[in-house]
């Protein structure tokens, strides 16, 4: 950002940031003095912040700072050429003879990101000004829009004062509507239950293969790229082609095995085309590679300063690798838990929600009552805490054949495409609700229902 700033100099430190990496490396402790205060952004010189991102990282895991374990973390991430080879690591450590004076490294750095700030929104509010906004009030709040973004440097930023609060109920009581969540699932039992998705939440779907969890995600990030959002969709299941079908088959109908089978009319062909058109303007972007959380935050920190970013969807959790990378945790439950508590910071740093697929163990299976709990989620103990929201998800035609059904509960009629929704837990709003939508096969897609849900409830409330 600052090296785009108008003006003969920019200010900046290299000697205090170089500094500063070398009290990282001659001792890794220092960085959780310094978190507080700086963050990647608040470098200017790009191989200072890649190496300040890598030791975050590295700080997360547990793992222990220095040039030889610093310099493995950027070969792995492909970085290490780029900021110039271990040579520039062991010229870092020579540039700082003591750790001791690292809090001091971190304020000046702190301190001059918040002047390349002020300067950017002065060039952004200069430029409002020279755009003659005929809506002054517009104008106005977009100024002090730009004003309040900027964090002060040093310490204390992230500490929320009394006043603070105080200003957010006043605000909250003169314009409730403007706390509204970001977004809204779209499917209006959903969201009665859940009121939306809201920034900075970790919100858990999941249930066994097959069900519809996918399903449910695709659509949401469907609607909200067509309402104008940026969506980043990280699926590690799918490739380019099944993305690709799975959109036509719900914006136009056409099922997935005609599209296969290559028997669409030119009237389906030409639906195609015209989707394919408007698709071109949406806001969609897609990672399909098994990437870690650290490369995750990058890419996502990149799209919301370029392109902005409202959601971010990951099908799904257990698949990332982290997950599998013993420098996570020595069990799977620790991996696990660890790319769960990162994607909870990220969506708090972002200020956007997350939404995780989880896949679920075979407990269900074995059970009378096939509805899944929140104990088969896979070495679930992390993800329970971390997250805001936890729906889970269940269809009786998945597990009862219609002759099955007919046998075993000859009065009810047999819930072909239903899916139940029960929402496990929510931090804010009363849980052990559920709700059910209806597969439309002739859209491919679900769509809301109206009917008696006490005794379904009943049943996932029983478990």
């Amino acid at each position: 950002m600052a090296k785009t700033l108008i003006g003969e100099h920019v200010p900046n430190d290299p000697e205090a940031e170089l500094a500063l990496v070398g009290a990282l490396l001659i001792d890794g402790y220092c960085i959780t003095e310094v978190m507080p205060i700086i963050k990647p952004d608040d470098f200017f010189t790009d191989n200072y912040r890649l190496i300040f991102m890598a030791c975050l990282t590295m700080q997360r895991r547990g793992e222990a700072i220095n040039q030889v374990t610093l310099a493995q973390e950027l070969e792995r991430n492909g970085q290490l050429a780029r900021i110039g080879g271990s040579s520039q690591l062991a010229s870092a450590i020579n540039a700082c003879p003591t750790s001791l004076d690292a809090l001091h490294y971190a304020n000046i750095i702190a301190r001059l990101a918040t002047s390349r700030r002020l300067i950017q929104a002065g060039e952004d509010i200069t430029r409002i000004g020279h755009s003659a906004n005929p809506d002054s009030l517009a104008a106005l709040n977009s100024a002090k829009k730009l004003l309040d973004g900027i964090e002060a440097g040093g310490g204390g930023k992230y500490i929320i004062s009394a006043s603070e609060l105080s200003d957010m109920m006043m605000d909250f009581a003169i314009n409730p509507h403007s706390f509204s969540p970001s977004l809204y699932w779209g499917w209006d039992d959903l969201d009665s239950i859940t009121t939306g998705l809201f920034p900075d939440e970790l919100i858990i779907m999941g249930a066994r293969p097959g069900i519809g969890k996918s399903q449910i995600a695709h659509e949401l990030i469907i609607r909200q790229i067509k309402n104008g959002k940026q969506v980043l969709l990280v699926t590690l299941e799918m490739g380019k082609r099944d993305i690709m079908e799975r959109i036509v088959s719900t914006q136009v109908g056409i099922p997935v095995r005609k599209m296969r089978q290559q028997l669409m009319t030119d009237r389906e062909k030409d639906s195609i085309v015209d989707l394919a058109g408007k698709f071109a303007g949406w806001g969609l972007s897609t990672i399909t590679d098994n990437i870690s959380v650290s490369t995750l935050t990058s890419t996502a920190e990149l799209l919301q300063r370029e392109k902005g970013l409202d959601l971010i969807v990951i099908d799904y959790l257990q698949l990332m690798s982290d997950c599998h990378d013993k420098h996570c945790g020595n069990t799977k439950e620790e991996r696990v838990g660890f790319v769960s508590k990162s994607l909870k910071q990220l969506s708090q740093t972002l200020h956007v929600p997350i939404l995780a697929i989880v896949s679920l163990n075979r407990g269900s299976e074995y059970r009378d009552n096939k509805r899944p709990t929140m104990a088969d989620i896979r070495d679930s103990g992390q993800i329970e805490s971390d997250a805001n929201c936890i729906l889970l998800c269940h269809r009786d035609d998945a597990y009862f054949t219609e002759a099955q059904w007919a046998e075993e509960y000859p009065d009810k009629m047999y819930p072909k495409g239903i899916l139940e929704i029960y929402q496990a837990k929510n931090r804010h709003v009363e849980s052990g609700q559920c709700i059910k939508l209806r597969w439309n096969p002739a859209y491919s897609k679900y769509t809301n229902i109206n009917e008696d849900i006490d005794e379904r409830q009943a049943q996932f409330n029983g478990m």
